[in-house]
């Protein structure tokens, strides 16, 4: 209890809170800049070529406030001095360090503060330990001193930073991280010869930078290091990193609901990732079966800022129809002095996929299809083609498909009728060694599909019609028990008819199942001495319930 007071009344007195909650402290600036929240300490504000000591917290601090807890901001809050700057970002939403931020956060700070580009300074604690070791291995030029507490990196890296002075803390009782970590990348920096010194703690744990940032001796090191010559700072960083990274957007939903259908609407949302206020004026294309319009095209977006509008949608009468990809294209001006010349364009596409009906119907399965209703999927299109050599011309073939699935109490029915100039069954062959169809039905729950572990998580159906009459079936036994099937081969189609006993799926989605996943695809071999390509409706997929790279279906009734 004792020491809960204590550090109660250490964090009551370094500081307190604004209207807005950011905290204001006696020493230290809150600044937001390009995303990054950070606080800033300036021994003397107006001096130019100040050291700058860069600090990273670990995965346990989430919040400005959290910052003043360990390392120089909280030996600052308590009136230590420290020469020139010291910096101390927030990763944001408690987010893993991200190299390429970092990086451009370093070189902008060290441009708008003026810094001696001989002496900026790296360290962090646990996860900003992890983010020390990384961001000097790849960007060795930028630092003249490197602390890495409690942290770890990849060997194999340390041979970029032989010559930056380095310092390394570990606790041998450190259970979080484990001190191995911190082991092998000094051994690895010892092993080329490179200036490192390695300080174990006995008897510590996950709280070695306690010990480490409050001895003086650490920081009178950290000031004395200065490299022989300029660090070499991007100056354009900035700019990169908008031509990089720019305004994001997101979609939702991906599936395209018949709910959605009826309130016509999208939810957009803008992520400025950079660095820089910006106006942005969206344009959407004009798409063959819709309109668009956002409820507002043009607007303001602060750095790192979001904004989520609408998209209206309309003229799309049939929610079974396929859609083409819709592209959203931006136009956007940055407040950056550098950039306020510069207008950059970019743009998004994506495909909103229909969620497709399984109507209520008995089908008799004979191959014949004339019990099917008119409400086919045709597929003149394949969005994936395989089996064919990409740095080639994609070969010539006729061969379009169309499908369509029903449902009665006992079974779950699936029809596909090919289109073909030139038909090849070989009895002899594989399926895929022959035109034929593929069948794939992933009939899991919703909670188990987030992953793709073998060939048992869905059912895979293989067919190939015959001449003579019968079919080419791969690994007919794999195949659930009281299964039907029935092909027919008429003058230039054929035709594949199955049911699927229902309780096949019921095992696995339940007897209150709402929603499958079907995919299909077409082998087309014209040519004995060429394999032909496999014309897929979507994607080979082996991906999660809400991807758009996959056919969603669901039933009309329960």
């Amino acid at each position: 209890m004792k020491i809960l007071c204590t550090l109660f009344m250490l964090c009551a007195c370094a500081c307190v809170y604004a209207a807005d909650g950011i905290p204001e402290t006696k020493h230290l600036n809150y600044h937001k800049h390009g995303g990054l929240e950070y606080w800033l300490y300036q021994e003397k504000p107006d001096a130019k070529n100040q050291p700058l000591l860069i600090f990273l917290h670990g995965k346990g601090e989430t919040t400005m406030a959290s910052l003043l807890k360990w390392g120089p901001p909280k030996h600052i809050e308590k009136g230590k001095a420290f020469p020139g700057i010291v910096v101390t970002p927030l990763s944001p939403n408690g987010e893993w360090w991200r190299r390429e931020r970092l990086i451009v956060f370093v070189d902008t700070i060290a441009k708008k503060y003026n810094v001696d580009l001989k002496r900026i300074y790296l360290t962090g604690l646990s996860m900003g330990g992890f983010a020390s070791w990384d961001l000097a291995c790849h960007y060795p030029g930028r630092f003249a001193a490197l602390v890495p507490i409690c942290g770890g990196g990849n060997p194999d890296l340390v041979n970029a930073i032989k010559d930056i002075p380095t310092q390394v803390f570990h606790g041998d009782k450190d259970h979080v991280v484990k001190m191995e970590k911190s082991t092998v990348m000094v051994e690895a920096l010892k092993n080329i010869g490179g200036i490192v010194d390695y300080t174990i703690y006995p008897g510590v744990g996950h709280t070695s930078w306690i010990q480490a940032y409050a001895d003086k001796k650490l920081y009178d090191w950290i000031y004395q290091q200065r490299k022989a010559q300029a660090a070499n700072i991007d100056p354009h960083a900035e700019l990169k990193h908008i031509l990089k990274t720019g305004v994001q957007v997101k979609v939702e939903p991906r599936l395209l609901t018949n709910d959605l259908i009826k309130s016509k609407t999208l939810t957009i949302t803008w992520h400025n990732q950079t660095m820089h206020n910006a106006q942005v004026r969206a344009v959407m294309l004009r798409h063959a079966q819709l309109q668009m319009r956002f409820d507002q095209d043009t607007f303001s977006l602060a750095a790192g800022a979001r904004r989520t509008g609408t998209i209206h949608l309309d003229g799309l009468k049939n929610p079974q129809q396929e859609l083409d990809e819709l592209r959203v294209k931006w136009e956007v001006q940055y407040d950056d002095a550098a950039a306020a010349q510069m207008q950059f364009k970019q743009g998004y596409a994506f495909r909103l996929t229909p969620i497709y009906k399984i109507d209520k119907q008995t089908i008799t399965v004979d191959g014949d299809l004339g019990d099917w209703s008119d409400a086919w999927i045709q597929v003149n299109k394949p969005r994936h083609i395989m089996n064919i050599d990409k740095k080639k011309a994609l070969p010539d073939y006729q061969c379009t498909y169309a499908f369509q699935t029903a449902y009665d109490k006992n079974y779950l029915y699936v029809a596909v009728k090919v289109h073909d100039d030139t038909m090849r069954f070989l009895p002899q062959k594989n399926v895929w060694d022959q035109d034929g169809v593929e069948i794939r039905i992933d009939a899991r729950a919703p909670s188990e599909r987030k992953s793709y572990r073998d060939w048992h998580d869905f059912l895979p159906i293989l067919i190939s019609p015959q001449p003579e009459g019968g079919m080419t079936i791969w690994q007919h036994k794999r195949l659930p028990a009281g299964m039907q099937m029935d092909t027919q081969i008429r003058e230039g189609f054929y035709t594949v008819e199955l049911a699927v006993p229902i309780n096949y799926v019921e095992q696995r989605a339940g007897k209150d199942w709402q929603r499958l996943r079907i995919n299909v695809a077409v082998n087309d071999y014209d040519k004995p001495e060429q394999r032909g390509p496999q014309l897929w409706w979507y994607p080979d997929w082996r991906t999660a319930l809400d991807s758009r790279m996959e056919g969603t279906f669901q039933r009309t009734k329960p």
